[in-house]
């Protein structure tokens, strides 16, 4: 039978500093991923208003499908 293994200080100050360290990441990813999501809402608002100009960072699929949704209605800006 193994004996169990007893956490020292050290490997609980490492595991506390690598939980903050992800934490950290997953803050930035969520932001990162909600300003993708606006930028795409802004870009369908600027192409149904009949702009020529986009936000690069953005979502394709959403994008392309209110686009082929105008041109399929006839509303899409010539």
């Amino acid at each position: 039978m193994q004996k169990p293994i007893i956490p020292t200080e050290s490997t609980l100050e490492a595991l506390n500093a690598a939980r903050a360290k992800h934490t950290a990441k997953f803050s930035s990813a969520r932001i990162n991923l909600f300003a993708a999501a606006a930028f795409t809402a802004v870009n369908i608002i600027l192409m149904a208003a009949g702009s020529f100009s986009y936000f690069l960072f953005s979502f394709t699929v959403p994008y392309t499908i209110a686009q082929l949704g105008m041109y399929l209605t006839g509303s899409l800006p010539a």
